[in-house]
């Protein structure tokens, strides 16, 4: 019995990720050690894009909300990440041109962080859809210019 004295929280800790969350979280509360879940506030959407056009017009869209400047920006060839005070933005580049947005707003799940991550994604369909419509005419100009030519 004296083995087990004072090893116990040592041993239950070792055996928690070996438990389901039901369990593991009884557990740690029967050993007291305190577990806080987090669920995440994170939204995702797919666009028909490249990655480096979505990165930058996910950045758009932070300044576009009022955003502070983000104190995180890394971009690979295939993932970029923007990391903010209070906002994440996780893009990766799928094959045939499909990016994938990934927007965690606040630490825990709320209505309003859910509300504050879509309203980014929104906004950065919005000047995507902006763009398009550019291209669309610029193309449209290009056109009529080249045959009065």
């Amino acid at each position: 019995m004296s083995w087990w004295k004072g090893r116990s929280p040592v041993l239950l800790a070792l055996a928690l990720p070996l438990l389901g969350g039901c369990e593991a979280v009884a557990a740690a509360s029967a050993a007291g050690l305190t577990v806080i879940q987090q669920e995440s506030s994170e939204v995702s959407r797919d666009f028909d894009a490249m990655l480096d056009e979505v990165y930058e017009l996910s950045l758009e869209s932070l300044r576009q909300l009022e955003y502070p400047e983000p104190a995180l920006q890394t971009k690979g060839r295939t993932v970029a990440e923007i990391e903010g005070e209070d906002v994440l933005v996780r893009i990766q580049q799928y094959p045939a041109g499909v990016c994938r947005i990934r927007v965690r707003a606040g630490r825990f799940r709320s209505e309003e962080n859910l509300r504050r991550a879509e309203r980014i994604l929104d906004e950065v369909a919005r000047l995507m859809s902006e763009e398009a419509e550019l291209r669309e005419w610029s193309r449209k100009v290009q056109a009529l210019t080249d045959s009065d030519e």
